[in-house]
């Protein structure tokens, strides 16, 4: 069908409705206010969700629940179309489930999430390498088949596997009907029965007959009036006893079935890939019309009043007299609807394949109770039952800040006489009345609960908001910040995607100076003794003066310079694109040695112990000496390594793309442990009192034991975790890719609060003197962090996180005169050799460039040129060389 039309009176393309709501569906949602009820069919709201939309609206409490192939399930207003909640849990094909409170999805990526229906909170996930149809619910149980031939039994409350019920065949792709403690669902193909229809005894465990057709079952069957009712792909339609599987009644349509059917009023309504919308009689399975789409029918139908509504592939939403099968209007969206809708109070609500969520005018009263949503099988709980009220919080600001009210209001379904209100989540009732306002003084996670009662019963529900605490200022520079802020001296520096470099006043977040690096800069600036380092994509290393921001000197490399630059005892260590890492003169830029490593280097180095460790794209791990850049050892990862190595106690730690978090010795090499997440590990570790924290692209931020490897505890946010933690006391402080920053606790992992920062967060965290700082899509961040102090106890330390003001160096000179003489005397904080002064002078004061080479098969080397003074100077890790020596 053509989105546009000729308007041949005036010789100019003119939109159709179909094509004013797609391209009104790409600006989220779209407003149809002040529509009153008419004939149907007259749209009411609509909004872009950012994926094909195939999984039907469950609607509960006012709030409409739906996933789409982007990966999100998303909850609605109702009335609106305004977003309540949105979440990330992987592509979503089928119709969310509904119930006590808690929104069951399956996942078509595989396993199943619950999430809390107030808030999208994940209660718990059950992972599965199979896609799941859409949940079904039995006393207390989660009941969902996969693509691997096996219908799962869960246990709704924890996620935790009951039991598994076989079919013998290849897949499942019928969602399940559960009624009266049986499970019913079909297979398209089978190994040893062909087509089936089963009916399983879910306490049992125990099939109680199955049925072979002619035809595959690819959709859910429907129970009514002691029938189950379900179609094939051979085009027939069966009705058999659900008590036992005999055959009431075969009929055939003219095309292949992939539509559920609906039963109400004793008629059944099934769509068909010939384009039709069928209705047969219920007992007898004579067919009584059909009705013409312009495509295939695999939506199936739902029934409200005497109106029949369904989707097509044609793009349109469809609605049928339930007696005559006259049509009565249809709506257009911008795509195939595959989604089945539902109706709720006079607007029928419908997902499609150009990404949006649609609500139409139903052209009835009421909702669709009379069809097969009564078996919570069409995503339509809030009909059923006894219609006991239900409840959810709804919240006018979903992320507050300390010290400001916000409004509650419920989302109720069923009638509801009285609403009792806990503000303190201590279980005693605070306010009564259907609004109340909340004023909150604490930053954390805080609960509120809320008790509705009508004449059908009472229910409870109970919603945690997360109370961030009170920014104190924020600086725009109109393009991402994805490197950490450096605090030093009460001046803040950071550098941005645009190319430039800012000084900022710590206490205000008023812009001091700006230098420009000439292109985009991933990376973080080091400020040591009045100078800021940073490189640059210009294939530059820039030191500038911290206080007036004028250039000191620039060093070209042979590429781009992404990592961050590390200063020690006067010299600049930092790799570059091409390859190699650099050694530079801190007072002049002058080079002191260059290392080769054969692969892009975007790791930052670290320092410690007389050693330098980095990494490049190829995974390969490097020891070099501090002074000659002499290698000491290498080791060879199966992934790119992108972030910076962290050194602890010993231990090099170090995360690659191939999903793993490396621990090595700082001796050897030699591996130790290795700990696995889901995804590409680019954020680089923290260590704080025997933990690393870290973030991976599978969305989560891991706390493991640095002795042993095993996992503490597992925080999951809304996407990737690029920023690396920091941690301040028994706080870590992490951004994700969703957009928001975290603080969790560092014991146990569990939310303290979260901020929605309006862009994704890919910049480290940094906290001085009580003030957290990080950078967004759109400029840097300063806020209380809640906690005294800064974050030195983690990898910040090392000079490498953007802190150095809290760092074993901050106390270093840069000496300007090329006759200074070092003494080495640096000690770690435990007490052990500290890095070489740098000294690579001779005693006369001349100043000899050195160049690294391999030195053979014994894995490390002093490089050429080195005078005595010097070698003695490039053993500083001397303790690296003993270890290896009582090994051997």
């Amino acid at each position: 069908m053509n989105e546009e039309s000729q308007n041949t009176g005036h010789g100019r393309p003119r939109l159709s409705r179909r094509g004013i709501l797609r391209a009104a569906a790409g600006f989220g949602v779209v407003s149809a206010a002040g529509v009153g009820r008419g004939a149907g069919g007259d749209p009411r709201w609509s909004v872009a969700t950012g994926g094909e939309v195939v999984s039907s609206p469950t609607v509960v409490a006012g709030t409409l629940f739906v996933g789409g192939s982007n990966g999100r399930t998303i909850a609605l207003d109702a009335a609106t179309g305004e977003q309540v909640w949105s979440v990330r849990t992987g592509p979503v094909p089928t119709a969310p489930l509904v119930a006590d409170e808690t929104v069951y999805v399956g996942l078509g990526s595989g396993g199943v999430v619950a999430l809390s229906a107030a808030t999208g909170e994940r209660e718990w996930r059950f992972t599965a390498p199979a896609g799941f149809t859409s949940p079904a619910t039995v006393d207390g149980q989660i009941v969902v088949a996969s693509n691997t031939a096996v219908v799962t039994v869960l246990s709704a409350a924890t996620g935790d596997q009951r039991q598994v019920l076989p079919t013998g065949g290849q897949f499942v792709l019928s969602g399940v009907t559960t009624t009266n403690g049986t499970a019913y669902f079909g297979t398209p193909v089978s190994g040893a029965t062909d087509e089936t229809l089963y009916a399983y005894d879910i306490t049992a465990g125990e099939s109680d007959w199955l049925v072979e057709t002619d035809g595959g079952v690819r959709t859910s069957p429907t129970v009514a009036g002691g029938t189950v009712f379900v179609g094939g792909t051979n085009g027939d339609l069966y009705a058999v006893a659900a008590d036992t599987g005999e055959p009431v009644w075969t009929a055939g349509v003219d095309g292949t079935i992939r539509s559920s059917p609906t039963v109400a009023d004793g008629r059944l309504f099934v769509g068909s890939d010939d384009g039709r919308l069928y209705a047969v009689g219920a007992e007898t399975g004579e067919r009584r019309w059909r009705a013409e789409t312009d495509d295939q029918v695999t939506s199936s139908p739902t029934v409200a009043g005497d109106t029949v509504y369904v989707g097509s592939s044609d793009g349109n939403l469809y609605a049928f007299d339930t007696v005559t099968g006259e049509r009565r209007w249809r709506a257009e969206t911008g795509g195939s609807v595959i989604s089945s809708p539902t109706v709720v109070d006079g607007t029928v609500f419908v997902g499609s394949s150009d990404g949006s969520v649609y609500a139409f005018d139903a052209g009835v009263e009421g909702s669709s109770r009379g069809s097969r949503v009564v078996l919570r099988t069409l995503g339509h709980h809030d009909a059923t039952g006894d219609r006991r009220p239900t409840a959810l919080i709804g919240i006018d600001q979903t992320n507050p800040v300390t010290g400001t009210s916000v409004t509650l209001t419920p989302r109720t379904g069923g009638r509801v006489d009285s609403y009792a209100w806990d503000l303190t989540g201590d279980g005693t009732v605070d306010a009564t009345g259907r609004t109340v306002d909340r004023r909150f003084d604490t930053p954390g996670e805080q609960t509120v609960g809320l008790t509705v009662t009508g004449p059908a019963g009472e229910a409870t529900t109970t919603r945690t908001v997360s109370v961030h605490p009170p920014e104190r200022w924020r600086f725009e520079t109109r393009e991402p910040v994805e490197t950490a802020p450096t605090v030093v001296d009460g001046g803040v520096y950071v550098s941005s995607d645009g190319g430039r470099l800012y000084a900022l006043d710590a206490a205000s977040g008023e812009q001091n100076w700006t230098f420009d690096v000439g292109n985009d800069t991933e990376s973080t600036p080091t400020v040591v003794d009045g100078r800021v380092f940073v490189g640059s994509e210009f294939d530059r290393v820039y030191a500038v003066d911290a206080t007036t921001g004028e250039q000191v000197w620039e060093f070209e490399t042979g590429a781009a310079v992404r990592a961050s630059p590390t200063v020690a005892d006067g010299t600049v260590f930092v790799g570059a694109r091409d390859g190699r890492a650099y050694a530079l003169d801190a007072a002049t830029g002058e080079q002191v040695w260059e290392f080769n490593t054969d692969g892009v280097v975007e790791s930052s180095p670290v320092v410690a112990g007389g050693t330098v460790y980095l990494s490049n794209r190829r995974g390969v791990v490097y020891a070099l000496a501090t002074v000659s850049g002499g290698r000491l050892w290498t080791v060879e990862l199966p992934g790119t390594v992108r972030g910076a190595p962290t050194v602890s106690n010993g231990t090099v730690f170090v995360g690659s793309y191939d999903d793993n978090v490396y621990a090595l010795d700082v001796a050897s090499g030699e591996r130790e442990w290795v700990f696995g997440t889901t995804n590409r590990v680019v954020s680089s570790p923290t260590v704080a009192n025997g933990t690393l924290f870290v973030g991976s692209d599978d969305d989560s931020v891991y706390a493991v034991d640095t002795e042993t490897g095993e996992q503490r505890w597992r925080f999951e946010t809304g996407a990737a975790v690029r920023s690396s933690p920091t941690v301040v006391g028994d706080t870590v402080y992490v951004g994700s890719s969703d957009g928001n920053l975290y603080a969790l606790g560092a014991g146990d992992g569990n939310l303290r609060w979260v901020l929605e920062t309006g862009g994704a967060v890919r910049s480290s965290p940094t906290v001085a003197n009580g003030t957290l700082f990080v950078g967004n899509n759109s400029g840097v961040l300063a806020l209380s962090a809640t906690v005294d102090g800064s974050s030195e106890g983690s990898r910040a330390r090392l000079g490498t996180l953007g802190h150095p003001g809290d760092w074993r160096y901050a106390g270093q000179d840069i000496d300007a005169d090329p006759n200074r003489d070092g003494d080495g005397s640096n000690r770690d904080d435990d007490g052990s050799n500290g890095d070489a002064d740098g000294s690579n002078r001779d005693g006369d004061g001349s100043d000899e460039s050195v160049e690294s080479t391999d030195s053979g098969d014994d894995g490390f080397g002093l490089g050429v040129g080195v005078g005595a003074g010097a070698a003695v100077a490039a053993l500083g890790g001397l303790y690296l060389l003993a270890r290896r020596a009582d090994e051997q």
